[in-house]
Parts: structure tokens; C-alpha cells; sequence
């Protein structure tokens, strides 16, 4: 029998196969490299354009804080006109920046009623930049226009600006003095709802010794003090702010070197018009007699006796020395005319019980309408030395004259506050007694010359691409 010998199989040969699958590995891995990188590049470019975007925003934004805060140092006088008051901001702000390192030695500009602002660089580059324009748009407002730039994107930015008055801080003191301040005997300045509303102002550097109590004088808030070398002397069973000297907490009602305070000047020719009738040295004063909307013409000297009475307003020439001896009552305002630049002889005295009741008291006649909206001020004699010997009750608005002395038993209520101008001495002897509610007085009374600054007005703040 024949035998066979088995052979094994041979397998099949696949060469090559795991190059092949190697290299299509290698194809997708490199497209999607490719595709990644693609990606990469293309988000970090649209990385780069958002944040330039965001840069010259910054820019803008930056930009408009920095104007603004140059835009506001600039103070404008009460009395200017629209027109004015755009040349008193360009002037202003000219004498700010031009020729400063802050515009690189440049200066701003001005074309009928546009200022432009030179490019101003925020960074080391100059990359980073921004320009600005102001723009009279209308009445008593201006534009703020401000672009910034980066790398060639920009944005723009732009807010508006309205002329408004400044509030003066005289008008959060009880008493508020230029010159220094004496309490002697039972002197007292009290508060009606809250003990700082008989808060003491001596804004005083004549002298060191801003404020001088003696006996058993109270001043119910705090003492302010703007000279740093000020001081307060005091002897006897005196308290400030509810407490007696010494201690600390006694000397924590006493702040010294608390800066200067704005002053704002009278601005009261304005009402000279509104006296229609003249009162002059023949005029009977004595008496039963009544004035309405009258007038004291310079150097008629008059002294009221008897029972007085004023309708309305009482404007006061200067110079001229009033005295009102008897019983007045007073439905209205005495308004002084604006001091001169030499100074005159002028008082006020009131020797007499003295009644004052408000504007909005007075009669419904045509004759009153305007005296009925200046609400706010009862007393308004700058350069007046005025005097208090009686008592007055109740005083509807804020009292400003160069100097007050109160004597006796003289005092009452005032709704509103007591400024002192000029150097003259605020005195309360005896038993002189104001209580102050300053919550029903007017933060910003009439006939003051309040400087005014461009504020910017938030609600018309707009952001766009140039």
C-alpha cells in the first residue's frame, strides 16, 4: 500500500497591508491637524478682533471718564448766557490741557460751536487711543463725543451734558460764618428734629479763635472749624453736640481744619424791579403804616416805630441804616442790593417784637405773584451789620447778612439757616435762643449767585461703532 506524505499549506502573503493602513491613518490624523489648526487660527483671529473691539471700547469709555472729569472742574458763573457759558467751558478747558503732557504738548481747538480734543494716547505704542469733540447742541447742553481706537478698530461713545447749578454746603449748617462766633451767657443754638440741623460752621482764618463760648451757652450739634489752626476757647458749664468739657467725647463734637467752604455771593439786583414804591428820608415811618413792594432809597436812614407792617418785599439800597422799633410784621422778604466794592456804613436793627410769616401768605393780588415764588428767604442783606434785641417768633426762610448780634431775650424759630458773610463776628448774648428746622428750609434758596458745572446727564448715554 501506498503511502503519502501530507504538506502543510502555505499562506497567503499579504505584504504592505499595515503601511497602507498605517498611511491612511496618517491622512486623517493630518486633515484633522490641518482642521484643527484651521479652526485655531480662525478663533484666535476672531479672539484678536473681539478684543481690539473690546480695547478701542475701553478706549471710549476711558476716554469719556477722563473728559468728563476735566468737563466738570470747570466752573461756570451764574450769570453767564448760553453762548458764554460754552466760551467759559472752552476757556476753561484750554487752561487745563493745552500744551500739558496729557496732549502731548498739543492743544485743543475750536470751531463755531464744536471743541476737538487732540488724540490722546493711552498707552506706550499710541495703538491705544482716543479723540474727543464737544458740541453746543442746545440750550445750556453740550455733546461728549468720544471715539477710541485699536489697531485699527474703533468705537464710539457719546453723552450728553446740561449746565446745573451747584449746591453750596452753607446750606447743611445751622449757623454757617465767615467771621468767628461768640455765645456768652444762656446763649443757645438748638435743633427742632435732628441736633445736627444747630450744626456750627467758622469758616473764619482772621483769627485762631473761631468760636468763643462763656457761661451756660449750648450749641446742640457739632462745631466745624475750617481753619486747621482754629480753635474753640470756652469756660463756665457750656455743652456741644450734648456734651461738657472735658473728654474725648466732648472734643469728637469739635472738628477742626475741616476745609474752606463755598460762599456763593449775593446776586439780588435782580429784584430791584419787583419795589414799586419808593420809601425816602420825608416818607412817615411812624405809626400805623403799611408798604407794599417798597423800596428804601440810599441814604434814607428810616426807623419803623409803631406797628408795622410789610407786604411783599422790602428791597434795601445801599448805604442805609434801618431800625425797626416797634411791632412789625413782615409778610414776605427784605432783600439788600449787592454790596459794593467799597464798603459802606449799613445795619439792620430789630429793637422790637418781630413777626414773619411766608411768601405764600401774602394776598392773591398780580402784585405779589412773583414775591410768592421766591420761596426760601426771609433776610437776604449782605453788608448789612444786622441786629436782634426782641423777640421774632417764627422765621419762614434763611437769613444772610455780614454779621448777626443777638441780645436779650431775642431768638424764635428759623426755617432755614443763618449765613454770615465778611469778616464780622456772629454774637448771641443772654438769653438769645434760635432753634433751626432746617428740613423745611430750601437746600438752594433764591438770590444767591450759585456757580454752575456742565453734569452729565446718564439717560442720554450712547454707545455705537464709527
Amino acid at each position: 500500500m501506498r503511502r503519502y506524505r501530507a504538506i502543510p499549506a502555505r499562506p497567503h502573503r499579504r505584504e504592505g497591508i499595515v503601511t497602507v493602513l498605517a498611511l491612511i491613518m496618517l491622512g486623517i490624523f493630518s486633515g484633522l491637524a490641518v482642521a484643527m489648526l484651521g479652526g485655531t487660527t480662525s478663533s484666535m483671529r476672531q479672539a484678536a478682533n473681539h478684543a481690539n473691539v473690546e480695547t478701542s471700547r475701553y478706549q471710549a469709555e476711558s476716554g469719556l471718564t477722563i473728559m468728563l472729569h476735566h468737563i466738570s472742574a470747570v466752573e461756570i458763573p451764574s450769570r453767564c448766557t448760553d453762548d458764554a457759558a460754552f466760551d467759559h467751558l472752552y476757556t476753561g478747558l484750554s487752561q487745563r490741557l493745552d500744551c500739558t503732557p496729557t496732549l502731548g504738548g498739543q492743544s485743543i481747538s475750536r470751531q463755531d460751536q464744536r471743541i476737538t480734543v487732540p488724540s490722546i494716547s493711552l498707552g506706550a505704542d499710541g495703538a491705544n487711543r482716543f479723540e474727543s469733540t464737544i458740541d453746543h447742541v442746545q440750550n445750556e447742553t453740550i455733546r461728549l463725543t468720544v471715539t477710541g481706537f485699536c489697531v485699527g478698530v474703533s468705537r464710539t461713545a457719546t453723552i450728553d451734558l446740561k449746565l446745573t447749578k451747584i449746591a453750596s454746603s452753607i446750606f447743611d449748617y445751622g449757623i454757617a460764618s465767615q467771621g468767628p462766633l461768640s455765645f456768652t451767657g444762656n446763649a443757645a443754638i438748638l435743633g427742632t428734629d435732628d441736633i445736627h440741623e444747630a450744626d456750627v460752621l467758622a469758616a473764619t482764618y482772621v483769627t485762631d479763635e473761631a468760636i468763643r463760648m462763656v457761661g451756660n451757652c449750648e450749641v446742640a450739634g457739632t462745631i466745624f472749624i475750617s481753619n486747621p489752626s482754629g480753635y474753640m476757647s470756652y469756660s463756665g458749664n457750656i455743652r456741644v453736640g450734648g456734651q461738657r468739657p472735658p473728654g474725648e467725647a466732648f472734643e469728637e463734637q469739635v472738628v477742626r481744619g475741616c476745609g474752606e467752604v463755598l460762599f456763593c455771593p449775593p446776586e439780588t439786583d435782580q429784584y430791584r424791579s419787583l419795589a414799586t414804591t419808593d420809601i425816602t428820608s420825608s416818607t412817615p415811618t411812624g405809626g400805623n403804616r403799611t408798604f407794599e413792594n417798597a423800596r428804601i432809597v440810599a441814604g434814607a436812614n428810616p426807623s419803623f416805630s409803631g406797628n408795622t407792617t410789610i407786604k411783599g418785599i422790602l428791597f434795601i439800597e445801599t448805604p442805609n441804616t434801618v431800625t425797626f422799633s416797634g411791632n412789625t410784621t413782615i409778610t414776605g422778604m427784605i432783600i439788600a442790593a449787592e454790596p459794593p466794592d467799597e464798603p459802606q456804613p449799613c445795619s439792620l436793627k430789630f429793637t422790637g417784637n418781630t413777626t414773619v410769616r411766608a411768601v405764600d401768605q401774602l394776598p392773591i393780588d398780580p402784585k405779589f405773584d412773583q414775591v410768592r415764588e421766591l420761596t426760601g428767604v426771609f433776610l437776604l442783606a449782605v453788608g448789612f451789620d444786622t441786629q436782634f434785641s426782641g423777640n421774632f417768633g417764627t422765621v419762614n426762610g434763611c437769613m444772610a447778612a455780614s454779621g448777626f448780634k443777638f441780645t436779650g431775650n431775642a431768638g424764635g424759630t428759623v426755617y432755614g439757616n443763618l449765613i454770615s458773610f465778611g469778616p464780622n463776628p456772629v454774637t448771641m448774648t443772654g438769653n438769645a435762643r434760635l432753634i433751626i428746622d432746617r428740613m423745611e428750609g430750601d437746600d438752594n434758596p433764591p438770590g444767591f449767585a450759585y456757580p454752575r458745572r456742565f453734569a452729565p446727564d446718564m439717560d442720554s448715554y450712547k454707545e455705537f461703532k464709527q
